[in-house]
């Protein structure tokens, strides 16, 4: 799981990069080719993200304390997530609260 977490925190700073890239090719209105390509390797970057992403979310470790990682690079790090009722995002609480149980069981990291 922390290979993961890396994978995703290389994709975001690659991502950041090619966003970082392509703006001051399209403030400077250099050529079409310049801004083709740096539009390629921002859809290319965004594209990974997404990826590796989804691969975070879609295989939850079965080892408690990799799952407490998890769970707490998600709340550090995903401030998007659905509103679901009445302005609360069921998905933040559960990624609030799984975690402190979880230190609990594992005696794994500070407890809240």
């Amino acid at each position: 799981m922390l290979q993961d977490i890396r994978r995703h925190i290389a994709a975001r700073s690659a991502y950041a990069k090619a966003v970082a890239w392509e703006i001051p090719v399209q403030d400077q209105n250099l050529s079409g080719a310049q801004l083709e390509a740096a539009r390629e390797a921002t859809a290319e970057a965004y594209r990974e993200l997404s990826l590796v992403g989804h691969a975070l979310v879609s295989t939850a470790p079965a080892d408690p304390k990799a799952l407490v990682d998890l769970l707490l690079y998600m709340e550090k790090n995903f401030t998007t997530l659905p509103q679901e009722v009445v302005g609360r995002s069921l998905a933040l609480n559960l990624i609030h609260t799984v975690p402190m149980s979880l230190r609990k069981i594992t005696k794994y990291g500070k407890s809240k």
